[in-house]
């Protein structure tokens, strides 16, 4: 009984969002639609904490219909509630704050051991003694930035935008069709200054907020070394399928 109850919940979940997408005249490929639909599923059923926007358009009209679609949709669907567009430069994100926090508290690090490889230096030598490695120790120092941004204590009021954790807003004009300005606001945590500083390649760190089990390490202006030593290797490319009961 209570697992029907909860498919029903998911289902009328996807419902909502199906239908807020057309509702703001949202254009997306079947293919797209279908793959974020997924997604938003994965994120509220705790599957995954983050996921990459690399479908369903380009900046900044992307983001604009993201954030509208949040807009719309958490009105009827308060499972939704927690779920955020994040920009780290040219990127964009969709992220679940609480399961984000998890993901990145010292405390789930250390739960989920991922595998790391020093790409500036071979391809297939996993990092076995991380103080000793320049690129791992700035990879760590990035992700307790991102712990004391999303702290563990962070929580979202039911039927609000607003976020209790004090998390970042976007401070420049962001348009979304149909909200106000305030209102796409409080939906954007935009951490492209906060990151700026940072010497960890934007794909390193991707591998580690999406879950790789094995991330690529190589810091900015080491690209050309890490490509080579990719480049003269062939790699094995493996497939994950998870089966759902729910409809997407």
């Amino acid at each position: 009984m209570e697992v029907a109850a909860a498919a029903g919940v998911y289902e009328e979940m996807l419902r909502v969002v199906e239908a807020c997408a057309a509702r703001i005249r949202w254009r997306l490929r079947p293919q797209s639609k279908r793959r974020l639909l997924n997604d938003i599923m994965f994120l509220c059923t705790g599957l995954r904490p983050v996921i990459l926007m690399d479908y369903g358009g380009t900046m900044p009209q992307l983001q604009d219909n993201l954030c509208s679609l949040l807009h719309h949709a958490r009105q009827e669907a308060r499972i939704l509630n927690p779920l955020r567009v994040m920009v780290i430069k040219d990127m964009l994100y969709l992220i679940h704050v609480q399961g984000l926090a998890e993901h990145v508290s010292p405390n789930g690090r250390s739960q989920y051991q991922l595998a790391f490889v020093d790409l500036e230096k071979s391809y297939c030598k996993l990092l076995a003694n991380t103080e000793k490695n320049e690129t791992m120790v700035e990879l760590l120092s990035v992700q307790d930035h991102f712990s004391a941004k999303f702290p563990v204590e962070a929580d979202v009021e039911p039927g609000t935008a607003k976020q209790k954790s004090g998390l970042p807003e976007r401070d420049t004009d962001v348009e979304c069709t149909g909200i106000s300005i305030a209102d796409a606001t409080s939906l954007v945590v935009d951490l492209s200054a906060f990151l700026e500083g940072t010497r960890i390649a934007l794909p390193s760190l991707n591998g580690w907020l999406l879950g790789y089990p094995v991330t690529y390490l190589f810091r900015n202006g080491s690209g050309e070394a890490a490509t080579q030593n990719l480049s003269k290797h062939s790699l094995h490319i493996y497939r994950i399928y998870v089966k759902s009961p729910f409809r997407c």
